[in-house]
């Protein structure tokens, strides 16, 4: 439950971002706006992922995902794989490899000009993903 709130917070996030910076095209400060609420997206998933990765570690088999992918007889290898074992885990696994990309690419396009552009596409790659 306190998982999904997460992911609906994420999503109103990014789509904010999304909106930010294309937007940022015509209007230059909402620039830093989209960046803000970027970087609000990528501390979510992290958040997301690390709380995730804590329940599977501790056994928390009260929640859905955890009860069906993972086991108490799994090494801790395969346990940390029961976290991308699932469709929702894959799809948390792909936000964060992207989200964590998007910081990389961010400073990149923000000093080369098409920040808002390049930002904005992958800002809305992180909204269908959370969707």
């Amino acid at each position: 439950m306190l998982g999904s709130v997460f992911v609906y917070i994420i999503l109103g996030l990014a789509l904010v971002s999304t909106v930010s910076y294309f937007l940022s095209v015509k209007y230059e400060k909402l620039a830093k706006l989209g960046e803000i609420f970027y970087f609000a997206v990528v501390g979510g998933i992290v958040f997301i992922s690390a709380f995730l990765l804590a329940n599977i570690f501790n056994h928390n088999f009260q929640l859905t995902y955890i009860w069906e992918y993972s086991s108490k007889e799994l090494p801790n290898l395969l346990l940390f794989s029961s976290f991308y074992s699932g469709q929702e885990g894959s799809f948390l696994l792909w936000a964060l490899m992207l989200s964590l990309l998007g910081l990389i690419v961010q400073p990149f396009a923000k000093r080369n000009g098409y920040q808002a552009y390049a930002m904005g596409f992958y800002s809305l790659i992180l909204v269908f993903i959370t969707l």
